[in-house]
C-alpha cells in the first residue's frame, strides 16, 4: 500500500516543479524498496534522488550526500565494493563542504565499513577515528568501542585492543 501512495506522490511531485519534493518521493520510494531487501530497484530509485537534487535550486548538497551514503550501502550490499567506496567517497566530500558533522560521521563509518569488509583493517580504523571524533551521540559509543576492538584483533597492536575492549566494559557496565 506504501508504495502505492509514493507513486501517487511520484505522480503528483512530477506535476510540480518541486525538484526537492521529487527527490524526496524517490529517495522514499528506495527507503521501501530497501527494507524489503529490493537492492536493485532500490538502488535506481537512490540514483533518481541524487540526480534530481543535483538540480536543486537550493543546492541540496546534504541530501545528495545522503543520496551517496544509501547507494553506497547498497552497493556493499550487492557485493559491488569498488562502487560502494566510490560513492562513500563523493558523499564525504560533499558532507565535508556542508560543514555537517554528523553526516560527515555517518560517511566516515560507512567507508571504515567497507574498508573492514574488504580486509583493509588499517584504513577502516582511520576512517572509524574520523567518523568517532566527528559523532556527537554518545549513545553510540559502545558501538564505536566493539568495532574499534574488532579492526584492532586483525591488526595486531594488542594495547589498543585491549582499551578499547576496557571502554566497552565501562559503557556496558554503566549503561541499564
Amino acid at each position: 500500500k506504501a508504495m502505492l501512495f509514493y507513486k501517487d506522490a511520484e505522480i503528483f511531485a512530477g506535476e510540480s516543479s518541486d525538484i526537492d519534493l521529487q527527490g524526496l518521493v524517490q529517495y522514499n520510494m528506495a527507503d521501501l524498496l530497501a527494507d524489503q531487501d529490493l537492492y536493485n530497484e532500490a538502488l535506481s530509485h537512490y540514483k533518481k534522488a541524487e540526480n534530481l537534487y543535483a538540480q536543486s535550486p537550493e543546492k541540496a548538497t546534504e541530501k545528495r550526500a545522503r543520496c551517496l551514503s544509501a547507494t553506497g550501502r547498497i552497493y556493499l550490499l550487492l557485493g559491488e565494493q569498488d562502487n560502494a567506496f566510490e560513492d562513500f567517497h563523493k558523499g564525504l566530500e560533499l558532507a565535508r563542504s556542508t560543514n555537517n558533522n554528523e553526516l560527515q560521521s555517518l560517511l566516515a563509518q560507512n567507508l571504515s565499513i567497507a574498508y573492514s569488509e574488504v580486509a583493509q583493517y588499517k584504513e577502516g580504523i582511520t576512517y572509524l577515528h574520523q567518523s568517532f571524533y566527528l559523532n556527537e551521540d554518545s549513545t553510540a559509543l559502545p558501538l564505536y568501542y566493539l568495532n574499534f576492538s574488532k579492526l584492532y584483533a586483525h591488526t595486531g597492536p594488542t594495547d589498543s585492543l585491549s582499551f578499547y575492549i576496557d571502554k566497552l566494559r565501562q559503557t556496558v557496565d554503566g549503561s541499564n
